[in-house]
């Protein structure tokens, strides 16, 4: 069966049993991490994100078959200094800003694994690209599930796009959506956070009580 494949692979996998510093960001600050299903991503206080693990899918923002093994990300547009970072099954999303002290949030760039528009743009998706469509947002938080995306703008807005299957775009419909797209039921609420896990999502909002 293929379940006990993939356990088989794990047992033969190299496996680091307990917490070890990451020699190669010794050098950096490190303000933020996030975790895709096999690549990583950490954030530094300087702005830039570094990269690294499974590549397969074009998750760390560069070729394929570039053979880096860790490296720094490049955006389009002169822009350099991001502000916040996070990691899908096999997509990366970061959140961009043209001030380096500032932590408010800007533009929504995407790359990786496009199957079902999770990167909600078109383009090359191994390397970084604007996330279509928010054009008049400035975005403060992004999650990535497996194939779908959450994101919160600053004016309260959580925008959703990629596979609606099941439910997850909490849209009402199973349709998927190509570009972000805003869930309406929760304009009139006070959102503090949002989460993605792998083919679902969670809101949090202020309490009314």
């Amino acid at each position: 069966m293929e379940s006990e494949k993939i356990f088989e692979k794990e047992k033969s996998a190299i496996s680091v049993w307990r917490p070890h510093r990451v020699e190669a960001l010794a050098h950096e600050k490190v303000r933020s991490v996030a975790c895709g299903m096999d690549h990583s991503l950490a954030l530094t206080e300087k702005g830039s994100i570094y990269s690294f693990g499974d590549n397969s899918l074009g998750q760390l923002g560069r070729p394929v078959n570039g053979g880096e093994s860790m490296g720094t990300l490049s955006f389009p547009d002169g822009e350099t200094t991001a502000v916040g970072i996070a990691a899908g099954l096999g997509h990366s999303l970061a959140i961009t800003s043209e001030s380096s002290g500032s932590a408010l949030g800007g533009n929504l760039y995407s790359w990786g694994w496009n199957s079902a528009s999770q990167l909600g743009r078109s383009g090359e998706s191994d390397r970084p690209g604007l996330v279509q469509g928010l054009d008049e947002e400035t975005m403060i938080e992004a999650r990535g599930g497996r194939v779908h995306s959450v994101g919160l703008t600053s004016n309260n807005d959580v925008c959703v796009w990629g596979s609606g299957r099941n439910g997850r775009l909490g849209l009402g419909s199973s349709s998927d959506e190509s570009y972000p797209f805003p869930i309406e039921s929760l304009s009139s609420a006070s959102v503090l956070q949002v989460a993605s896990g792998f083919d679902h999502s969670l809101i949090l909002v202020r309490s009314s009580v």
